[in-house]
């Protein structure tokens, strides 16, 4: 009710902080929407300087929104973001989809293509691909969920939540998406299986590192409260698809592929705070250490596993 309330009052003012319009030549009442929220942009919009008309504009717009959310059935109204509640996991909300989730769908379609079968159109072996990547990806994600949650909660205590007064879960799900790139790039690459146990190896260690830095910056209390690294994961995230692609692309394929970074690089490097960014990240990296176990179990033993199985089942045809 309070954010549909803000939503009506908010919608009806200028999109712009200077409401000069009101107290001619003097800046008054900042409550513009920018970027989807109220910011403040200059110290002296204080309440002091508001002009009573616009505020008496405000409480009218407000009166009316009451009235009118009393007496409709807002039963069959769909929010801008859906969500639900678990038993011991908090809310779960969708609705919008960071940029690294189309990343990954792509690279999730690559794998399909990937698959051996693809190429002779078995069905059995495309069907497989597909089983398998949902599964790594669900086994990598729900520790990043559990102990993501564990995590936030523990920081956030029971008086003090996040900015927006609860403990969202699905934001510690978003921790996922590390090592979901990891998992396509060390499995499914066109590098040598030594070379590509050095890269396995060299980017678990340095996840653990990372993890242990952002415990202790957790520990110091220099932690963020909400995820806000959105631009810093879209950045990372493209750079791993562009690693990925420049395996197996032509030369104008990897030019593609470097102008497609740049230009990720070039519209999210303005949003992102370096330390805040990396800190915070470091500290959803240590909150999600269980997903680094479990992901390095499948990046190590799983392809041992499916080799294993493969040269079994090529055995007969060499005896013959």
């Amino acid at each position: 009710v309070g954010s549909s309330f803000a939503e009506v009052v908010y919608s009806q003012m200028p999109n712009d902080s200077d409401l000069s319009v009101f107290l001619g030549v003097v800046p008054g009442m900042n409550f513009a929407l920018v970027g989807g929220c109220s910011v403040y942009h200059q110290a002296f919009d204080t309440a002091d300087r508001v002009e009573d008309a616009s505020l008496r504009h405000a409480i009218a717009t407000l009166i009316s929104c009451t009235r009118h959310l009393a007496s409709t059935d807002l039963r069959d109204s769909a929010p801008a973001r859906n969500w639900f509640q678990w038993p011991l996991i908090g809310t779960l909300e969708w609705g919008e989809s960071p940029p690294e989730w189309g990343m990954l769908s792509v690279l999730g379609l690559l794998l399909v293509l990937d698959t051996p079968g693809t190429r002779k159109r078995r069905t059995v072996a495309i069907l497989r691909g597909i089983v398998g990547a949902v599964a790594l990806l669900v086994a990598v994600a729900l520790p990043a969920f559990g102990i993501g949650y564990a995590f936030i909660t523990a920081r956030a205590g029971a008086e003090e939540l996040t900015s927006y007064g609860e403990v969202n879960a699905m934001v510690a799900l978003q921790a996922a998406w590390v090592f979901a790139v990891l998992c396509f790039l060390a499995r499914w690459s066109h590098a040598r299986p030594k070379r590509n146990g050095l890269l396995l190896e060299a980017s678990c260690g340095a996840l653990i590192v990372a993890s242990l830095a952002g415990l202790l910056y957790h520990v110091q209390g220099l932690g963020l409260r909400s995820s806000d690294g959105l631009p810093l994961r879209a950045m990372c995230t493209t750079a791993a698809f562009a690693f990925l692609v420049a395996q197996r692309a032509s030369g104008l394929g990897r030019w593609f592929v470097a102008l497609l970074l740049l230009a990720t690089t070039l519209t999210f490097a303005p949003f992102v705070g370096i330390l805040p960014q990396i800190g915070s990240q470091l500290e959803w990296l240590a909150a999600a250490m269980g997903a680094v176990l479990l992901a390095s179990f499948f990046l190590l033993v799983l392809p041992l596993v499916v080799e294993r199985v493969e040269e079994d089942a090529d055995a007969p045809a060499r005896d013959a």
